[in-house]
This record gives C-alpha cells, sequence and structure tokens, in this order.
C-alpha cells in the first residue's frame, strides 16, 4: 500500500543509514554500525526490555478517563459505568502492514486481553487479531460485526480506539 511504499523509498534513501535508537528524533541517522553500539537510555519512561506503560500514555489515559467520568457525571448524558459488567475494545489502525503488527505486538506484550477476562492466556495471542480493525477494503463488514456485538452485549462497556498516530516522513 502507499504507506509501505513510501517507507520501502525513505530507506532506499537512507541507504545503510538508520533513526537514532533510543529516544532519537526521527530526522536524525547514523550509521547501522554505530547505532548497534549506541546504549539504551530511559530518560522519557519507556523500558524496551517488557511492556510498561510510558508516563505520557499514562497521563492521556487519565485524561481520557477524567473525560468519560465527567460525561457519567454530568445531567445531559444518562452514562452509568457501574452498569458495565465488562469490558472490550477494538483498535482501528491505518492500512500499514507495519502499523497492524506493531499494534498487534502491543496487544500481545501487554497482556490486556488476559487482564480483561477477553481470552484465556492460552489462546491470548493468537486471537489478538481479533481486536485490532485495517482500514482496508473489507472494513466496513468488519465493523457492522464490531457494531452487531455492541447491541448484543449492553452490559459491556466497548471502547473504540482510532489510531491514527503516525510520523510524517516526508517533512
Amino acid at each position: 500500500d502507499d504507506l509501505d511504499k513510501l517507507l520501502e523509498n525513505i530507506q532506499r534513501k537512507r541507504g545503510d543509514n538508520v533513526v537514532i535508537p533510543f529516544n532519537g528524533d526521527v530526522k536524525e541517522c547514523v550509521s547501522s554500525l554505530e547505532a548497534t553500539s549506541m546504549i539504551p537510555t530511559h530518560g522519557r519512561g519507556c523500558s524496551t526490555d517488557s511492556f510498561q506503560i510510558c508516563q505520557s500514555q499514562l497521563m492521556v489515559a487519565r485524561k481520557l478517563l477524567s473525560q468519560v467520568c465527567a460525561i457519567a457525571d454530568s445531567g445531559s448524558q444518562c452514562l452509568d459505568l457501574g452498569r458495565f459488567s465488562k469490558v472490550d475494545f477494538l483498535i482501528i489502525v491505518p492500512r500499514s502492514e507495519v502499523l497492524v503488527h506493531q499494534t498487534l505486538h502491543r496487544i500481545k506484550l501487554s497482556g490486556v486481553l488476559t487482564d480483561l477476562g477477553l481470552e484465556e492466556s492460552a489462546c491470548a495471542n493468537q486471537r489478538a487479531d481479533r481486536y485490532v480493525l485495517r482500514l482496508d477494503g473489507d472494513v466496513q463488514s468488519k465493523f457492522d460485526a464490531f457494531m452487531r456485538k455492541v447491541k448484543q452485549n449492553p452490559y459491556t462497556l466497548f471502547v473504540l480506539i482510532h489510531d491514527n498516530s503516525h510520523v510524517d516522513l516526508t517533512r
């Protein structure tokens, strides 16, 4: 697709150079040989060894939760969070295979499927793709299936995440 072609084109232009790993800027490149000798810095609150929530992610999550609670508490909306006995989610991602695989990897690494009781731990990794919707030609039928699931489960709080985050590599 277009994003994958753009990434391939940029990689061809960079040659053997790579983006500086471990908190480097996307526009700063070094040779791949030099990058392999670099040591990770943990100054931004993320660990590369295992799944951890970064400080910025935690702040965004708290803000979103605060907004949901404010809606629930307002007199204009009728949202009783106490009526939900389960939580389910769907993450919509752009067409890029890279982003799809990255999202699947993060879902598997986080353990969220077993934490929410959506999947048994033995099969959670094989079923992670059920929770990621790629914006491709089949998006409408998959989204319709999700909406049917929402309507059939009134005591499940469904969270729909549209992850359109990306780096504009053309600048």
